[in-house]
């Protein structure tokens, strides 16, 4: 019984559970396209585009969403990897 269950949470994983990392990584990129067209077209459209609101929170979280999607991608690549 507590085999089982240390198998359940702690055993190794199949080659099927990296693709979760593969779907982080995915949603991550199109959520950062996003972000950017977004503010492409708010810097184009709007007259009154405050660039210190860009520099101060947009761009910290243009830049957390890029790192997550790089993440997300290094940690796909790590776990196919080691499961072959």
């Amino acid at each position: 019984m507590i085999q089982s269950l240390q198998n359940l949470f702690f055993g190794p994983l199949t080659k099927d559970a990296c693709y979760i990392y593969l779907f982080f990584s995915i949603s991550s990129l199109i959520t950062f396209i996003i972000l950017v067209f977004q503010e492409l077209y708010l810097i184009f459209t709007d007259k009154k585009y405050n660039f210190y609101i860009f520099i101060k929170y947009k761009f910290a979280v243009m830049l957390s969403v890029f790192v997550s999607y790089f993440s997300s991608r290094l940690l796909f690549s790590v776990c196919k990897t080691s499961l072959q």
